[in-house]
């Protein structure tokens, strides 16, 4: 897996000489579509540093729905805020893709010698706060198809491709909506010529307009220019 720690944005923010400790114990990793990074109250063994993979952090509800509060890229790390107590949700793999990771135990050594490591870790938790309450003002007041982009751009920021993988049904109970609503959504930007749909994927042709019509949510939260 030949994509650079460096691609990782948390990583990249650190000075040299912290980054090059720090990289003496990261480890390539693939990480599968659905795969479960930590279950509802467990505890992380492993912190991860997403480059082209896609993080998602669900609130499991006692019907079976798992809403989507938080999704990590590559301007992420994973896995350090998780309190004591145990995760309150489940961490899933939503696209496949690679990650570097350390041992939550090596990590918190770094994490109380390196001054830099650890400023870095408390500035990306004040940002986790921040991105999940605009994702709440965002639900609550933009178009179910301008939450659809917002998701859409994010996604090919974190993992570089044009093209996403996922089923309208696998959408909606993410997005907290039916899935005709989101074959509906879809199908607005399909008449657009802004996407290409294919069963359980979508390919972005016109990703320019679909900046033009997003909501200011993703450009305040997710915008590239935003995590540097």
């Amino acid at each position: 897996m030949p994509i650079s720690p460096l691609e990782n944005e948390f990583l990249a923010k650190l000075p040299g000489p912290d980054y090059d400790q720090l990289r003496l114990s990261l480890q390539a990793v693939l990480l599968k579509k659905g795969q479960v990074l930590y279950a509802q109250g467990s505890l992380p063994d492993m912190i991860y540093f997403p480059v082209s993979t896609v993080v998602s952090f669900f609130v499991e509800l006692s019907d079976g729905y798992s809403i989507e509060a938080v999704t990590f890229g590559r301007e992420s790390i994973v896995g350090a805020a998780i309190p004591t107590a145990g995760s309150v949700g489940t961490m899933r793999i939503r696209e496949e893709g690679v990650a570097y990771k350390i041992s939550t135990a090596n990590f918190n050594e770094n994490l109380l010698k390196i001054v830099s490591i650890s400023q870095a870790a408390s500035h990306f938790y004040v940002t986790i706060i921040e991105m999940m309450m605009r994702n709440i003002a965002c639900v609550s007041h933009h178009r179910l198809s301008q939450q659809l982009i917002r998701w859409i751009l994010h996604t090919l920021d974190s993992t570089q491709s044009t093209t996403i993988l996922f089923s309208h049904a696998e959408l909606g109970m993410m997005l907290g909506v039916r899935r005709e609503a989101i074959s509906l959504a879809l199908n607005e930007l399909y008449l657009l010529n802004a996407v290409l749909l294919k069963r359980n994927r979508v390919e972005v042709l016109d990703r320019s307009l679909l900046e033009t019509m997003v909501c200011e949510c993703y450009r305040l939260a997710y915008a590239p220019s935003n995590l540097h």
